[in-house]
């Protein structure tokens, strides 16, 4: 039965981003914001109204994210020196602000309550500013004061999506329960499910790329592929077209994304390349395919496309 009623807020954790050489993104463990009080998300992005006919003809929302107010009693240190960049001394135990110093990107995850079982939300890709600091002198009762943190949360391309947030609810699914009850041990991706005990089920096989179009040779050539995470396709001059051949399990499926992803199409086991707008003076195409399976983690793969120039 759906919620009815939603009220209170609950285990406010952060996760910081690491971003690798490679450009992919790593979430770390999940970390408790114990005090939150108060929490705030208002939609980012305008609304597009074109006009005709005597009314709206055309409407489109532009997706970027959320600005959230986030009120908490106790901003950890683990927070500041991450998302704040303050600078912490261990030797003298001091806390330095430092004028220039970015602060990291990190995930955000907290709960509602519900007249049936919490909600789960998780903000994927958030910075913060800097809170007001206030307190006022004692009365005849203590009155705290929360900070309140001013916090974005962007959207991120994730495995082949652009992605803002996601949420979950309790179920009897054993995949979902998975999913609910590990929420805050690690950062949820599609394509990943954690066990009983919070640990990331194995990676999906690597696959295989060969080139089926033009045939090798006379400089056309492949490489990477399996457990090099890059491929690189090297083919002649006037090439129109460059298709690809993938080695891999029924249960595998093949999403595209990246720069150019638009002239890619992938169907089953065939990854068919647009290159006619480059085929008479060369250049190059990039796109990345990204390799799922139910249960397992993903694999993405970069993929490096050129045509020769004219005369080469």
């Amino acid at each position: 039965m759906a919620e009815k009623l939603i009220y209170g807020l609950d285990k406010v954790h952060f996760a910081p981003i690491t971003v690798e050489a490679d450009g992919s993104i790593t979430f770390g463990t999940p970390m408790r914001l114990y005090g939150a009080t108060e929490f705030k998300a208002s939609p980012a992005g305008e609304s597009v109204k074109i006009y005709a006919d005597n009314g709206v003809y055309y409407e489109v929302s532009a997706n970027q994210g959320y600005e959230v107010e986030l009120s908490i009693h106790n901003v950890p240190r683990e927070f500041e020196t991450h998302a704040l960049g303050v600078v912490y001394d261990e030797e003298n135990g001091t806390m330095t602000e430092v004028a220039n110093a970015k602060g990291g990107a990190f995930a955000l995850l907290w709960e509602f309550e519900t007249d049936q079982s919490p909600t789960r939300h998780l903000f994927y890709n958030c910075t913060a500013t800097r809170g007001d600091i206030e307190s006022k002198s004692l009365e005849d009762k203590i009155d705290a004061s929360p900070t309140t943190l001013k916090i974005t949360a962007s959207p991120i391309e994730l495995d082949g999506e652009k992605i803002v947030k996601v949420r979950t609810v309790a179920s009897e699914s054993p995949s979902a329960k998975t999913i609910y009850d590990n929420w805050y041990k690690t950062v949820f991706r599609k394509g990943e499910i954690s066990n009983s005990e919070g640990l990331t089920q194995p990676q999906t096989a690597g696959v295989t790329f060969d080139l089926t179009t033009p045939t090798k040779g006379a400089g056309n050539t492949i490489s990477g592929g399996g457990a090099t995470k890059t491929v690189t396709v090297n083919v002649a001059n006037q090439t129109q077209s460059v298709v690809l051949s993938v080695t891999k399990t029924a249960q595998q499926t093949l999403r595209k994304s990246g720069t150019d992803s638009d002239v890619v199409n992938n169907s089953g086991d065939t990854v068919t390349v647009d290159t006619s707008t480059i085929a008479a003076d060369g250049g190059t195409k990039t796109f990345a395919l990204t390799v799922s399976e139910t249960g397992k983690t993903s694999i993405k793969y970069d993929i490096t496309l050129t045509v020769a120039g004219a005369g080469v």
